[in-house]
């Protein structure tokens, strides 16, 4: 088996497994020695801030020594990105080793019993096993969907996280915030502390009453915790419990998402954990696709805010570090989102839309999306190709406008895949 093998096998899978898909993947890491019980384990869940938590938790571990397994998704640019050990890729051989004890032991069992696992499931299975090879000495493993049925629950985990609650994979989840918060509470362990972001009362009482359910150390950082005190184009500055913090990260949202790894870093210092230098690791901290400068002259962003809360939060963050800019928007979305709130904030800070495709099943035709654009602007153009779309933008912007590339990881993912293909009509940075 190749590393191409390997990748094609794991997403040509079944996206969806049977009933009971815990209980299957429990069974199958028992015959697999347990990998995922090698290793102590920081579990995070939530609608939006999940990656750059687990980011800043990553840096900070790094930072005091540790080994660390990171596990998050989806990808950008390359799949083994959703599989990291000190912050690089999974290796090849590794990942086909693991591939391949996951692969022959799923087949096994395959015909034995008529149990089938998800393509997440199989994924999950692969990052247990290989973190276990790696002698980790700790990982940090982001959900996919949802949180108490999520194939990452198999976990045992020293500490959960649970970020920003929003309206999002509603099919699946809930179409209300108690109930995908519900959902999300499933990660909530016996015993094991838990550390949440600021919500409204109907869904930390939510929270709160699960933790206690289950004599879990429940923590919560407020509103008011995190004092923002600035925001622009190059970061944010803030004081959190008297200590003062700067980030390369943009976003006022970021001060929250820095203050749960913050708080979670303490929890992990009280349990005999080694933790220095918190500021130093999260002002080194990146991650690529939340409000990434890519180009100064003109400005050109990539954000991968999908929803109606993580839209509002880029908006509110263009309205305040860009204010004065003409501002050129690229969006795509996926067909399940909820496009026309989508479209109505980003709409509503953009002076002209050009609505694009992603290479995925689930991307929204980008002539159907400019027509939910015209509801709310009337300078909207649809061009399928990402790229040939981003060009259009690129010609169309003076050196002080700024463009923003946003809607979905996936149309991300896809800009800087092909990159190249701008032949130097982008200042590129580092």
């Amino acid at each position: 088996m190749t590393r191409e093998d390997a990748i094609a096998f794991m997403e040509g899978y079944p996206a969806l497994g049977g009933t009971g898909q815990l209980d299957i993947l429990r069974l199958l890491l028992k015959r697999m020695g347990d990998p995922h019980l090698a290793y102590p384990c920081i579990h995070v869940a939530g609608t939006n801030g999940k990656g750059s938590v687990c980011a800043y938790l990553n840096e900070i571990l790094l930072r005091n020594g540790q080994k660390v397994g990171l596990f998050t998704s989806p990808y950008l640019v390359d799949f083994a990105e959703r599989i990291q050990i000190n912050s690089l890729p999974i290796e090849d051989k590794l990942l086909i080793e693991s591939v391949e004890i996951v692969k022959y032991e799923t087949q096994k069992l395959a015909r034995e019993t008529d149990a089938a696992i998800s393509q997440f499931g199989f994924i999950t299975l692969v990052m247990f096993l290989a973190f276990a090879k790696s002698k980790v000495s700790i990982a940090i493993l982001e959900t996919g969907l949802g949180g108490a049925f999520d194939p990452t629950n198999v976990c045992v985990p020293t500490l959960t996280v649970i970020t920003a609650i929003g309206m999002d994979h509603t099919r699946y989840l809930g179409n209300t915030l108690e109930e995908i918060a519900a959902n999300k509470a499933g990660i909530i362990k016996e015993n094991v502390p838990v550390i949440c972001a600021p919500a409204q009362d109907t869904v930390s009482r939510i929270f709160q009453n699960r933790a206690e359910a289950v004599k879990a150390p429940f923590f919560q950082v407020n509103f008011q915790d995190p004092v923002l005190q600035k925001s622009d184009i190059t970061g944010i500055a803030f004081s959190f419990k008297g200590e003062k913090y700067t980030l390369q990260m943009r976003g006022e949202y970021q001060a929250v998402n820095a203050a749960l790894a913050i708080a979670s870093a303490e929890v992990l210092r009280k349990n005999g954990w080694k933790i220095e230098n918190i500021p130093e690791a999260l002002q080194k901290c990146k991650w690529a696709g939340r409000l990434e400068l890519i180009c100064d002259r003109p400005i050109v962003i990539l954000d991968g805010a999908h929803n109606v809360q993580g839209a509002e939060s880029v908006a509110a963050w263009v309205k305040s570090a860009l204010q004065g800019k003409k501002i050129i928007l690229v969006a795509a979305s996926a067909k399940d989102k909820d496009v026309k709130n989508i479209a109505r904030i980003f709409g509503g800070i953009a002076k002209q839309v050009i609505t694009t495709t992603f290479p995925n099943a689930r991307s929204m035709d980008a002539q159907k999306l400019a027509e939910v654009f015209f509801e709310t602007q009337t300078h909207v153009f649809a061009e399928s190709d990402c790229m040939k779309a981003l060009g259009k933008a690129l010609e169309a912007a003076a050196d002080d406008d700024a463009i923003l590339v946003c809607g979905s990881l996936y149309l991300i993912g896809e800009i800087k895949k092909r990159m190249g293909e701008l032949k130097g009509s982008l200042c590129l940075k580092s």
